[in-house]
C-alpha cells in the first residue's frame, strides 16, 4: 500500500506516530549534555626544535634523533604513523598518538616536560627548546598538504 496514501486513510495513526517523534525529540532535546567548551581530544601534534646554522644532517642527528628516541618511549605513540623532517636550522616531528588513549591532556603535558628535559640534558647548546604543538587532525592534514606541495614546486 501506498504510504501517502495510508496516512491520508488513517489520519489517527499519522497524527500519533507524529506527536511521538516530536515528544521524543523534546525529551532527547531537554536530557541532551551541554558544554560550553565540548571536551576534544587532540591526537595529532607537531614537535618542532630550532638549531640556528646547523645543516639538515646536522639536526638530524644530534637533535631529530635524540627527540625521536625520547618520544617513542613514550606511551601511546603511534609509531608507524609519527615521522619527522629535518631541514636546516630546524626540525619537526609530526606525532599521531594510539586511538586507544583516553586521557590526551596528560599525554602532552608529559611530552612537554619531556621535551624540557630533553633539552636540559642531551641537546647541544644553541638549539632553542623543543616544543609541542597540539593540533587538530583536519589542520594537520592541511600543513602537510600544502608543505608537501610548496616542496614539490621547489620554492
Amino acid at each position: 500500500m501506498n504510504p501517502v496514501r495510508a496516512s491520508l486513510r488513517f489520519p489517527q495513526v499519522t497524527v500519533a506516530l507524529t506527536l511521538m517523534l516530536v515528544l521524543c525529540g523534546a525529551y532527547a532535546l531537554l536530557r541532551m549534555p551541554r558544554r560550553e567548551d565540548p571536551k576534544i581530544h587532540v591526537r595529532i601534534g607537531i614537535v618542532a626544535a630550532y638549531y640556528p646554522g646547523a645543516s639538515a644532517a646536522e639536526v638530524e642527528n644530534q637533535v631529530t634523533q635524540k627527540i625521536e628516541q625520547r618520544l617513542f618511549k613514550l606511551e601511546g605513540v603511534r609509531r608507524e604513523r609519527t615521522y619527522s623532517t629535518s631541514m636546516n636550522g630546524a626540525m619537526f616531528v609530526n606525532v599521531e598518538l594510539e586511538n586507544e588513549l583516553t586521557d590526551t591532556e596528560k599525554f602532552w603535558s608529559k611530552l612537554r616536560l619531556d621535551m624540557a628535559e630533553l633539552k636540559a640534558t642531551e641537546l647541544p647548546e644553541g638549539v632553542r627548546a623543543p616544543s609541542s604543538i597540539t593540533i587538530s587532525a583536519t589542520l594537520s592534514r592541511c600543513c602537510s598538504q600544502s608543505t608537501a606541495s610548496h616542496t614539490d614546486t621547489g620554492n
